[in-house]
């Protein structure tokens, strides 16, 4: 029998490209920056994915509209919210398998499945430290006088929290403080409001009582031997042989309020520049001294003008006698 020839075209093509021979097209010059009209080879799944060409610029582009972007906010906020079950499926990237994404059960996940048992001592427990050693909290006393003391300047940032956005918190710096413009001391301020019985705000000295009847503001009031407010009347020797002071306001029977003992107190119909006596009119004022047979008279103070009484202080009084 004679040798049989090898048919034409057998054997390999060292210039092809094989569907399971590596490394072939890295093998092939790279070209760094490919152009549209640079072609590429498809199988076409159209046509019975026989081979085709296609220039880069008609191959299709675009984003995936539903699918999950790392850098896009607010995609998964907009999916509709529902409440999980123990068989609903979760994608999550595996710390032990390079980060390859994965799915799971959420009854697999530790927190909402069995809890694996575990024993430890009080001591172990002692020693956990799960505080943030930097922080400042609000039940823990001398963190701030801990810290280093410095002089701040506009440029500091301070914490804040803001009551007009429900208690937030922000950030403000020292200028936005306006704290350079604030009373350094008080002799800046020429009306100055100390707060308890000293009102230098309105030019007195107030202190609170009860009243023993009903007043209205401005009334000439006698401390009573019950501690009450009443008022004053020249006709009776016992109104006026103790401290005497000014309603500040309408005051209720067996209320307290506000009464002014020196300073200055706005009233009306006072005479200019003249004495100002207790009256034989139950809490008012006379502008001169009663003289009436057994008339007190008790001076309160100086009228500044119409409406202004300087209230002096003092206990002198006499009788009228017939």
């Amino acid at each position: 029998m004679g040798i049989v020839p090898p048919l034409s075209g057998s054997g390999s093509d060292a210039t092809a490209i094989h569907d399971n021979v590596p490394a072939e097209i890295s093998a092939i010059t790279e070209k760094g920056t490919p152009i549209g009209a640079d072609k590429i080879i498809i199988e076409d799944s159209a046509d019975s994915h026989n081979k085709k060409m296609v220039q880069i610029t008609n191959l299709p582009t675009g984003s995936d509209s539903t699918a999950i972007h790392k850098a896009t906010a607010s995609e998964i906020h907009a999916m509709t919210d529902v409440t999980p079950a123990s068989g609903d499926e979760i994608v999550i990237e595996d710390a032990s398998d390079s980060w390859n994404k994965k799915r799971c059960q959420l009854s697999d996940i530790a927190p909402l499945g069995t809890p694996a048992s575990h024993s430890h001592t009080e001591s172990d427990i002692t020693d956990l430290d799960h505080d943030d050693g930097e922080a400042i909290h609000d039940n823990v006393a001398g963190e701030i006088t801990a810290l280093t003391n410095v002089t701040p300047a506009s440029g500091d940032n301070f914490l804040i929290e803001d009551v007009s956005d429900s208690n937030n918190k922000k950030k403000t710096t020292y200028a936005d403080l306006d704290i350079t413009s604030r009373l350094k001391n008080v002799s800046e301020d020429t009306t100055p409001d100390l707060g308890g019985s000293l009102n230098m705000k309105g030019f007195g000295f107030d202190d609170e009582f009860i009243a023993g009847e009903a007043l209205t503001a401005g009334d000439c009031c006698y401390l009573s031997t019950d501690g009450k407010m009443w008022k004053a009347d020249a006709d009776e020797n016992s109104t006026c042989d103790t401290i005497i002071a000014f309603a500040t306001a309408n005051i209720s029977a067996e209320a307290t309020g506000i009464f002014r003992l020196m300073g200055k107190i706005t009233l009306s119909g006072l005479t200019p520049f003249s004495m100002a006596y207790v009256s034989t009119t139950a809490g008012g004022l006379v502008f001169a001294p009663p003289d009436g047979a057994g008339d007190i008279q008790r001076p309160v103070g100086f009228c500044l003008s119409t409406t202004v009484l300087y209230i002096i202080p003092n206990l002198y009084f006499q009788q009228v006698f017939a």
